[in-house]
């Protein structure tokens, strides 16, 4: 594992980081490839993308049938059946204001994806709420960029170290001329 190229940085080459990847994915019952593919080093922090948060909770035992998400007018929250009493498991409500007062929408992906952004983050709430010990207590990657913010400046180059797809630097778009006759030299 530590010698594939399928690996992020942080555990290529480093047999030690994925010893606790394999050992973590076998706690959570999880492949240890797509473990090592869905979770990051931001400042000293592991962090889980919420694509394995929400992977692990729906694994749980302790709901039934997954988590189901909400939307209604603007509001995201999500929902799951706990397994033992039958009762509705509800999570708080996230949306765009709460986005925006909270400092998400820095965040690219809210301008681009918002629907995707705000059902990750009512997932987050929801595991972090009902189910931590599904998660082994790991935050999501967006939870760790709102703590370093809070804790110390240099939010930015946290960011800057994501990959694209977790609203880290996104690739420069190629200025195509209006004309397409070629250009007189």
């Amino acid at each position: 594992m530590a010698a594939s190229q399928l690996v992020p940085d942080h555990y290529r080459n480093q047999p030690a980081n994925c010893l606790m990847a394999i050992q973590a994915a076998e706690s959570l019952g999880c492949d240890p490839l797509f473990f090592a593919q869905n979770t990051y080093l931001m400042k000293g922090k592991p962090a889980m993308t919420a694509k394995l948060q929400i992977a692990a909770a729906n694994l749980s035992k302790r709901i039934k049938g997954g988590i189901r998400w909400v939307v209604k007018d603007g509001d995201y929250w999500c929902e799951a059946t706990e397994e033992e009493t039958g009762e509705t498991l509800v999570g708080p409500v996230v949306n765009m204001g709460l986005a925006q007062a909270e400092g998400w929408t820095r965040n690219r992906k809210y301008q681009t994806l918002p629907d995707l952004m705000l059902r990750y983050r009512a997932a987050a709430f929801f595991i972090s709420m009902y189910l931590p010990d599904a998660t082994m207590g790991f935050r999501t990657v967006e939870e760790v960029e709102d703590i370093v913010a809070a804790e110390a400046p240099g939010v930015e180059e946290a960011i800057e170290n994501l990959p694209p797809e977790l609203g880290g630097p996104q690739p420069e778009a190629v200025a195509v001329p209006e004309s397409t006759e070629a250009a007189q030299y």
